[in-house]
């Protein structure tokens, strides 16, 4: 598949360089279930606000 869907741009320009981090994904059962741990980011971030995500982050 080579066609973008309508509307979609690809952006241009260099690929930064990937920094350490990392991500914890909880979970439990739950009845018949299970639950998993999100976070929820404010809408005040520059990066990916009200987006539901797992907890964690960069390694400094």
């Amino acid at each position: 598949m080579t066609e973008l869907p309508e509307g979609v741009v690809l952006p241009t320009g260099s690929v930064a360089e990937p920094r350490p981090s990392a991500a914890a994904v909880l979970s439990r059962g739950y009845g018949e279930g299970l639950e998993i741990l999100l976070c929820h980011r404010v809408s005040e971030v520059p990066a990916f606000p009200d987006f539901w995500a797992f907890p964690g982050g960069g390694i400094s």
